[in-house]
């Protein structure tokens, strides 16, 4: 329980974890669910200790959905990290892109060399607004983050934050802030 504890607590404190920290979490949740399975059996077969086992099941239960639902309350640890530092660094480079838009066309290409930073495509659409994908999203490079300055982005209905294009609607995101999205492969 305790690493599965620790794993969840540490999904939820970094932004960008190790991929080991999923393996962890992952062989964690596994045992748990032996572990309940193993209580609950004792304490329905054997009346020696029935209600030791059956409270450690009810434990095994509470401790898995306390750190399931721990990241639901804390938030994303990723989209804290973008808002409290990441977005100083992105809203430069965009700063970079905007001063020197005539370089833009409606062809997305790479910005690398006016951004300093590898995995930045952008592009300027019809209605001129401009759309940058900063690829590479924690351990996920298919993964972006997505800066679009205009107003063709739809939300999904029933959300607040999910997002899509018109002509993409499978294409999803997660809006972060005014002009800042997530999308996440799928």
């Amino acid at each position: 329980m305790a690493v599965f504890l620790v794993s969840c607590i540490c999904l939820d404190a970094f932004a960008f974890p190790g991929a080991i920290t999923y393996w962890i979490m992952g062989g964690a949740s596994v045992a748990l669910v032996g572990l309940f399975f193993v209580n609950l059996a004792f304490g329905v077969l054997y009346s020696g200790g029935r209600i030791a086992h059956l409270l450690l099941a009810v434990l095994v239960v509470a401790v898995f959905l306390g750190g399931i639902t721990s990241s639901s309350l804390i938030g994303d640890a990723q989209a804290r990290w973008f808002l409290k530092t990441g977005i100083h660094e992105y809203e430069t480079m965009v700063a970079k892109v905007i001063s020197e838009k005539s370089s833009l066309t409606s062809e997305s290409r790479p910005l690398d060399s006016i951004v300093g930073r590898s995995g930045v495509w952008g592009q300027t659409n019809e209605d001129g607004s401009v759309l940058i994908r900063f690829w590479g999203v924690g351990d996920y490079m298919r993964s972006y983050r997505l800066y679009y300055s205009g107003n063709r982005m739809q939300t999904q209905q029933g959300t607040s934050n999910v997002c899509f294009f018109p002509e993409m609607p499978s294409d999803v995101f997660v809006r972060i802030t005014n002009n800042w999205y997530v999308h996440l492969r799928h």
